[in-house]
């Protein structure tokens, strides 16, 4: 299995559970609109917009996400992380187990900082859409510095998008020997060239007779 597939199986995690928040949000709606839940936490309208977004977010994310794959990990790089899986020989009774290797920890700790820079990232979305819905005067509460709370949700915004980019060093922080050998092996090697044979192009000297 790939990078990829697994960075999709998380999006998927994420989207089913954006998409149940989003249903509580519009049970929660439903509730205040009918007196049965106090309406100090929000307006109904306020409940109502987050279920609606958070539902399309969690269908959407749900369906792949693709252009988020594509920005974590693009197709070229998912080539060098693939798992290696070795052909079953049915001469080997131990060919199942063999087959069933695990990723290598670099992958593994790579995938898990992506996948927290996604929640990072959506997470920033929902404190601006939060924003937002404050400044339209449907959270119900009393005015709150939106200001602060725009520039909060852009930094975790931002960090949020290095993190699934891979440029917050945090891979080569945690591994830097299995960086450095990847590093070497990018580096392309210096022509190897014969001195002796340039020096002496008619080969070695001969003995006198």
């Amino acid at each position: 299995m790939k990078s990829r597939e697994l960075f999709k199986l998380a999006i998927k995690i994420i989207g089913c559970l954006a998409l149940l928040q989003g249903l509580e949000n519009g049970i929660e709606a439903t509730l205040v609109l009918q007196g049965y839940a106090a309406a100090q936490p929000g307006t109904p309208q306020y409940w109502a917009a987050w279920a609606l977004i958070k539902i399309a977010a969690g269908l959407y994310l749900m369906m792949g996400a693709a252009p988020l794959v594509n920005m974590a990990i693009p197709r070229k790089a998912d080539t060098t992380s693939a798992v290696s899986e070795p052909t079953p020989d049915p001469s080997q009774p131990n060919s199942i187990a063999a087959q069933e290797q695990t990723l290598d920890q670099r992958v593994i700790f790579d995938l898990i900082v992506r996948t927290i820079g996604l929640v990072v990232l959506l997470r920033g979305l929902q404190f601006l859409c939060d924003t937002i819905l404050s400044a339209m005067r449907t959270s119900g509460s009393e005015a709150s510095p939106h200001g602060v709370w725009t520039v909060y949700s852009a930094l975790e915004i931002a960090v949020g998008l290095a993190m699934l980019r891979g440029v917050v060093p945090l891979v080569e922080f945690a591994f830097p020997a299995a960086a450095a050998n990847e590093q070497s092996k990018t580096e392309p090697e210096a022509p190897q060239t014969d001195t002796d044979t340039i020096q002496n192009p008619q080969g070695p000297p001969r003995s006198p007779p």
